[in-house]
This record gives C-alpha cells, structure tokens and sequence, in this order.
C-alpha cells in the first residue's frame, strides 16, 4: 500500500544548486514527479509524455519546457528511447538503496540470532569450553 504522506526535506530541496537553477514551473513540475514516484513507490517515472503528464497533471508543453531545464541544469536524470521518457530521481534511488540495505542486514541478523538460538554473544557451550 502507498504511503499518503512523505518526508519534505525543505532544506535539502532549498540547497540543491541544481534545481535552484531552474524555474518555478520547472520545480512545481519536479515536486509534482516527485509525488507522483512516492505514490507508486519507485524512484522514476517512465511512460510517453502524453502518459506523464496526466500523472503529475501537467500539459505537453510544460513537460517538454520542464524536461528540458531539468535536463540541462541535471537536477534529474532523464533518458529517452522510442519516444518513452524515464525520469530518475537520484535522491529517492538513494533512499530506495539505504532502505534495501537495511532490510537485508535485518535479515542476515534475524537469521544469525535463529541459528544462535536467540543469543547474541557466544553460546555458553563456547564459553564453558575457555
């Protein structure tokens, strides 16, 4: 189930040199992707123009406006195929890993604490053997 709400690190988006050089309609659009990716759970938006801009309420002509500035100042990574366009945010990537790390460290713990019989220290076996 999607999440109905995310964290808005407003200092980080204020401090990111690289959106901050793009214009307002440009950052609403981004804010807009940004929305859109956490309501489906992924980092990136991949579809036709037509598809994405009914999913961040946008028109073609922004889009195209948007796409471009974010692509030329690099706030967001885009690429484009066949006339399918991915948009990747680097920074939900990046969440999206840490998140993943952690889980599988969590299950490499769990897994360890099952096989040790629940201890986390050495089995009293070991330490009556020293």
């Amino acid at each position: 189930m999607a999440n109905f709400w995310f964290k808005f690190e407003w200092d980080v988006w204020r401090n990111d040199k690289q959106l901050r050089r793009c214009s307002k309609e440009t950052r609403g659009f981004w804010v807009d992707c940004i929305a859109e990716m956490e309501s489906q759970q992924t980092y990136f938006l991949e579809g036709t123009p037509e598809e994405i801009c009914r999913d961040v309420v946008a028109n073609v002509g922004e889009f195209d406006r948007s796409i471009a500035e974010l692509t030329r100042t690099g706030a967001a990574t885009i690429e484009k195929c066949q006339g399918v366009v991915k948009i990747v945010s680097r920074r939900l990537l990046k969440k999206l890993n840490i998140t993943e790390y952690n889980r599988l460290k969590q299950r490499e713990h769990r897994a360890k604490q099952t096989s040790n019989g629940g201890q986390d220290g050495p089995s009293k076996d070991l330490e009556s053997e020293s």
